[in-house]
């Protein structure tokens, strides 16, 4: 007991500063389509862009024709760089951002900043003071410049200060010339109003096909698999016992491509339990940082990389995941991956955002955050700052069967975990025997839940490594 004690805890242990030790960067890449590169600094030379990327100041990034870039700050502020343009990071600090728009057309939403902050949006002709809005810079070709606001209030001046400065509110916008005095905000055109909204409406087309479903119906989740597993490159299918003495019929399968509604860098896993008198399921989208190769093990081998030696050529950005039982529903997953420097390995593949929801309310969405881990003979105790009441207690019920329970309480409510190794016919072996073959044995995860309200209030899975292996998935 001891022995598998000390095992898992250094196992968790790894987990926990993988998972809570990112470091929070000032910007994320979270899209790039095309050709985006980038210049960390003023002296080094264009890299590609990938999503998942860290940038800070004075790091530059430039989209060639047919190419854009979305980039997250930590204050929130979102901005896209659309096709040909380019744009220097030159100031992020708490107290004072500025940013230098070289060309092109840029979309800002800049979050509310506090007070005595400052938010600055430079052009070759113009300068724009934010405390928060929505607008667009457009920089032809001629250094000329075009402001237009959708929300907000900017303050705008031409860069060499003649002219006055012009406060630009929502639905106006204005220009800057060189040799030319400004003239006062117009309102916007029918065409600039159609613009802005065929552009929401292909940002709110991405939001819903990111969004993870868990609350499809049994026949539609039957539905929706014996669709997809004509297109899968690899599924398997069996029967086993499960650890409560319950056949149950595991199919397994991995698919890619646009007929099932993901993006070329992006592959889905689906498991799908069916048991008398249950039925639960599982997918998992990962996203990863460039198109899924023909030979998908090419990428899959990586697909739970988190460090080693070698620097992988494919990894994941992020990873959406939900558990269901029809009725129930959990949802997790992690966003802005990206390979940093490791401490004990050269390379380490971190996240900067992490969720969970129970049920669709959200228990955490943000930063990684660091517990504190406290190890007795028999548990394990994590406490998380901000993390519901915070308490994560992990014990091991059966002894040195391979039987492990994660306790949760937030602020009250009480959520679990049990994970169990068995083999085809539900035997759970002790820690010794399943080190000998670890790929024989099966895993069941059952998560319970206060406010659950299907089948036995939890939701109840069966997963067979055999898919995981044929599929290079390490």
């Amino acid at each position: 007991m001891k022995n598998k004690l000390m095992v898992i805890a250094v196992c968790l242990s790894m987990c926990a500063s993988y998972v809570f030790s990112a470091k929070i960067a000032k910007v994320v890449v979270s899209e790039s389509r095309g050709k985006v590169t980038v210049k960390i600094n003023k002296s080094s030379g264009w890299i590609k862009c990938y999503p998942g990327m860290l940038l800070d100041e004075n790091a530059t990034i430039k989209t060639d024709s047919r190419s854009k870039a979305t980039i997250i700050l930590y204050d929130g502020s979102r901005i896209s760089v659309n096709p040909k343009s380019e744009l220097l990071l030159k100031t992020l600090t708490d107290g004072q951002k500025v940013l230098e728009q070289k060309s092109g057309k840029i979309r800002f939403k800049i979050a509310k900043l506090l007070q005595g902050r400052t938010f600055e949006c430079k052009t070759p002709t113009a300068v724009c003071s934010i405390r928060g809005t929505d607008f667009t810079l457009d920089v032809n070709d001629n250094n000329e410049t075009e402001l237009k606001v959708f929300e907000g209030l900017v303050a705008a001046a031409k860069l060499d200060g003649t002219g006055g400065e012009f406060h630009v509110g929502a639905s106006q916008k204005m220009s800057f010339v060189k040799d030319l005095p400004p003239n006062a905000p117009t309102s916007f055109s029918g065409d600039d109003n159609k613009d802005e909204s065929n552009s929401r409406k292909e940002e709110m087309k991405l939001a819903v096909k990111a969004e993870i479903n868990m609350d499809l119906s049994q026949e539609a989740v039957q539905q929706m698999a014996a669709q997809e597993m004509k297109l899968a490159q690899y599924q398997e299918g069996k029967t086993v016992i499960d650890v409560f003495g319950k056949r149950v019929r595991i199919e397994e399968y991995l698919v890619r491509g646009d007929e099932v509604g993901l993006q070329p860098n992006q592959v889905k896993l689906v498991v799908v339990n069916s048991r008398k008198d249950r039925f639960d399921w599982y997918q998992r989208v990962a996203t990863f940082n460039d198109v899924v190769p023909a030979d998908m093990k090419l990428a899959t081998k990586w697909m739970d990389w988190t460090k080693g030696a070698t620097l992988p050529s494919y990894y994941t950005v992020a990873n959406d995941m939900g558990a269901s039982n029809t009725v129930d529903n959990i949802k997790y997953g992690n966003a802005g991956g990206s390979i940093v420097a490791g401490v004990d390995d050269p390379w380490q593949l971190q996240y900067t955002n992490f969720y969970f929801k129970i049920k669709d309310s959200t228990m955490y969405n943000g930063a990684p955050l660091a517990p504190v881990r406290t190890v007795y003979p028999d548990k394990i105790e994590d406490v998380v700052p901000g993390f519901g009441s915070g308490m994560i207690t992990t014990t091991f019920p059966d002894g040195d069967k391979m039987h492990s329970k994660q306790d949760t309480t937030f602020s009250g409510i009480s959520y679990s975990e049990d994970y169990y190794s068995l083999d085809d016919y539900g035997k759970v072996p002790d820690s010794e025997t399943y080190l000998k073959d670890p790929m024989k044995y099966n895993m069941e995860a059952v998560f319970k839940y206060d406010n659950f309200t299907g089948k036995d209030k939890k939701i109840d899975l069966c997963v067979a490594p055999k898919l995981f292996t044929s599929a290079g998935i390490k």
